[in-house]
């Protein structure tokens, strides 16, 4: 697939690396002959006018784009002979808007018309045709025409109130839409066939869809919005997996995207189910998780009526989602689902949201039953509201049960050109000292992860691993590094980033080497150049699947060879950092336990088939350096958006993709608090985890770094010009309490934040001690999260300096989980070293 880029009135095609460059003359065409790839064309003209085109892979017929600059705000088109397969846009004042759907991949298609009468013909001598008259903005919308018809829009007399599409050959009205300068909307009646007696129900058509395309789980919060969705899928064998939390769904089903390659699926219903997944779907949107969110919605009729938990879901999502739609008929549900799921897996994957309003997934009868009532009146004003709400109901079941293709249609991934990959072959075969980033891109389909991983170790550079790509090459590879990358950074004179982005996590650029060789491989163009205007610049960027690339990479340069040299060096820097890590172990905490102490046992007793989730700031930013994960998608973390609350859910998706696996979710503190509920559907659903909560009683994460900045937290003095001095601690310690200094029995409970304070009520006590100086001495209380777990169902160990030994407790965790049992950890522990300097903004 080519590159291509805008300019003003004149276009650039790419394909494979060559560029051609036209400038349009004042009346004329130009032809390009493509093969089987994708291709867009856009060109730039006068005033608003912008036309652009686009085909599927489908076609291999010329393409012929003509440009009228005569009269720039007349016309002007692009033709192929084979339209079905295109989309057609032009953004103008007014302009009418005619939908159709592909005849070969069921994508829906988009043509948009002026004042004057445009007409398309392809090779089957099809035609499309509308106009347009006084202030009514007509919305046609197509199905499927048999080859030689013709499909007209005409207007009547009165162009506000009706118009009539049909098929010349068949004289069926389709569907209509006009909007007025009112914003009134009328509908034409559908006349395609509406089986009034069928007790099939949209929910039906959804559950195909997603068998499918080999949907296995939809994670949920039941809501009657879409119990036809829950309650079909469930009838097809697909697995119906209700949470806690809507969150949790979403989170669920971002686990299972990214180990199963296939889309993960959540459900919720309107309103406040659907707001309950926006950070969810954020998460998944940065973390590139190709995510299908179902959402209810109120009945289409009733949308800005005040119905029940109706909202503008749409412009909600449209921000973090790839794709969203909103199905307005049941006869539309396979061709939107279909495409939605495409648009999700295709390019940079991502999540999509599709909505369902509720009198498109229940059945007809019932449907009739409430939108039209059984109640019938003899007026005039009477039978035309009837009439109306019968005609909204056929227009919704019309063509609802014909058979539909409901074959997934395959992604769309970019893959590199031979040029791109023979460069960068001669750039690494000439490096003494390369270095390889991989981000989460390297880990996502076609390639497969072993390919992926085959192909790195033949390369033989030495790698830092960050994101889904931790553990890609096994526990104990002597290529990756885990340590002091800023250093190895700084020697390195080559650098190939693979998926990874210079983002925080690389200090926008900053810190890769300059006046070397930087290749940058990203599916997505943004995160390809990020902040490439400020601190690097790319050698040369891939925009292209970072895993089909490193394959192509390494079977380009069989006999490449590393130099040893550099490896041991790399090897010798990290071997020294660990051994640094393990002796600041030894060393006491100033309470409880030693974190590295309670995550270097953990790391000698995790099995091979381990899986590790990580949801927490301090804890688990030194869970990162110390456990290493067991093997290719064996490690989940939130990613970029560095979310709390990730545990519940990316455990509970990958327990039911892995069933065999060990599942360890480690846990912070003030993370645990935000999924811990999910235990209890672990326990109800059978899906045992174990969960490792490095209890320390506060948001050590944020106070490692801003109480030094704001005031230190030892003082006992409270001073009016240190305002943020005590009370920065009191908002980061998780509980706390007060000592009253006096000895006066009556004291009142103040609501501070997350804390609570206990002050003196006496009237003289409390001039002195608040007006004066409040002097108050702050007591940590660790919080039972075991005792929760049990509540759930599940098994609760704590573990302190008194208790038994830490490794024993582990194994028995082990042994409880292979029965069945959820067991959590809570393990607290004191303050270290080993995370000075950490990002907490």
């Amino acid at each position: 697939m080519g590159l291509h880029r805008r300019f003003g009135g004149c276009f650039r095609y790419s394909e494979d690396g060559g560029n051609m460059l036209w400038r349009y003359p004042a009346v004329g065409s130009k032809t390009l002959t493509r093969g089987q790839v994708d291709v867009a064309i856009w060109c730039e003209r006068a005033h608003l006018e912008q036309w652009s085109a686009s085909w599927c892979r489908h076609t291999t017929a010329p393409l012929t784009v003509w440009s009228m600059h005569s009269q720039p705000q007349k016309y002007s088109y692009v033709y192929a002979p084979c339209n079905d397969v295109g989309e057609l846009r032009q953004g103008g004042m007014e302009t009418i808007d005619i939908q159709h759907t592909c005849a070969l991949c069921r994508r829906p298609r988009t043509r948009v018309f002026n004042l004057w009468t445009c007409e398309f013909t392809d090779g089957r001598k099809s035609k499309y045709s509308c106009f347009r008259n006084g202030r009514a903005k007509w919305e046609a919308e197509f199905l499927e025409c048999k080859p030689g018809t013709y499909v007209s829009v005409a207007n009547k007399s009165t162009p506000d109130l009706r118009a009539q599409v049909e098929c010349e050959k068949h004289k069926k009205a389709i569907r209509v839409r006009c909007t007025g300068y009112s914003n009134a909307r009328r509908r034409c009646s559908c006349t395609l066939p509406v089986d009034e007696t069928s007790q099939k129900h949209g929910g039906e058509l959804v559950a195909e869809v997603l068998q499918s395309h080999g949907v296995k789980f939809v994670f949920t919060l039941v809501g009657g919005h879409i119990s036809p969705i829950l309650v079909a899928a469930e009838a097809l064998g697909i697995q119906i997996v209700d949470t806690r939390h809507e969150v949790t769904a979403v989170f669920a089903a971002d686990a299972v995207a990214r180990l199963s390659g296939a889309i993960g699926v959540a459900a919720v219903t309107a309103g406040p189910g659907v707001t309950n997944t926006v950070t969810a779907v954020k998460n998944a949107q940065l973390a590139e998780s190709p995510v299908l969110l179902i959402g209810g919605a109120a009945a289409g009729m009733l949308k800005g009526r005040g119905a029940l938990q109706d909202i503008d879901q749409m412009s909600l999502f449209r921000s973090v989602c790839k794709y969203c739609v909103s199905v307005t008929s049941v006869r539309d549900i396979v061709p939107s689902l279909k495409y939605a799921i495409q648009e999700a897996q295709s390019g940079t994957p991502g999540p999509v949201f599709v909505e369902f309003p509720i009198d498109v997934l229940y059945p007809y009868t019932l449907v009739k039953k409430e939108v039209v009532g059984s109640r019938k009146g003899s007026g005039l004003r009477a039978r035309l509201v009837s009439w109306y709400l019968k005609n909204y109901v056929d227009n919704l079941f019309a063509g609802a049960w014909e058979a539909r293709d409901i074959t997934p249609l395959p992604p769309i991934i970019h893959q590199a050109s031979e040029k791109e990959i023979q460069q960068t072959a001669e750039l690494l075969s000439r490096a003494k000292r390369p270095l390889l980033l991989l981000g989460s891109q390297a880990t996502l389909p076609p390639t497969s992860i072993h390919t992926i991983r085959r192909s790195v170790e033949s390369l033989g550079v030495p790698c830092f691993l960050g994101g889904m790509s931790r553990g890609l090459v096994g526990r104990n590879s002597h290529l990756q590094m885990r340590h002091q990358r800023k250093e190895a950074l700084k020697e390195a004179d080559l650098v190939i980033l693979a998926g990874t982005v210079c983002d925080f996590r690389l200090s926008y650029g900053r810190v890769l080497p300059r006046g070397v060789p930087i290749i940058a491989v990203n599916r997505d163009k943004d995160q390809l150049y990020r902040n490439s205007d400020m601190f690097w610049k790319p050698t040369l960027a891939v925009c292209a699947d970072v895993g089909s690339f490193l394959q192509e990479l390494s079977l380009f340069l069989v006999d490449y060879k590393c130099s040893p040299d550099w490896l041991q060096q790399l090897r010798d820097t990290d071997t020294a950092k660990e051994e640094l890590n393990h002796m600041m172990s030894l060393e006491p905490a100033d309470k409880y336990l030693n974190p590295l102490r309670v995550l270097l046992d953990v790391e000698k007793i995790l099995p091979d088939n381990a899986i590790l989730v990580a949801d927490g700031g301090d804890f688990v930013g030194t869970a990162a350096y110390v456990l290493r994960p067991r093997g290719p998608l064996s490690w989940l973390d939130p990613g970029a958006f560095g979310t709390l609350g990730v545990g519940g859910g990316f455990a509970l998706g990958a327990k039911l993709c892995r069933p065999d696996a060990e599942v360890w979710i480690i846990y912070g503190d003030g993370s645990c608090g935000f999924s811990v509920a999910e235990i209890d559907t672990m326990t109800r659903h059978k899906v045992p985890v174990i969960a490792l909560v490095g209890n320390d009683a506060a948001w050590t994460q944020i106070a490692r770094e801003q109480l030094p900045m704001f005031g230190n937290h030892k003082s006992d003095t409270y001073q009016p010009g240190l305002k943020s001095q005590s009370m920065l601690w009191k908002i980061c310690a998780l509980t706390t309490r007060h000592r009253c200094t006096c000895s006066h029995r009556f004291c009142v409970s103040i609501r501070m934040g997350l804390v609570c304070m206990r002050v003196c009520a006496c009237a003289a006590h409390f001039s002195t001690t608040v007006k004066a100086r409040l002097l108050f001495v702050l007591y940590f209380q660790y919080t039972d999260y075991q005792e929760v777990c049990k509540g759930y169902g599940g098994k609760g160990f704590l573990v302190s300096e008194d208790s038994e030994d830490l490794s024993s407790i582990l194994k028995t965790a082990q042994s409880l989980c292979k029965e069945g049992h959820t067991v959590l950890i809570n393990t607290l522990i004191g303050s270290s070293k080993f995370r000075e300097g950490s990002i907490s903004v």
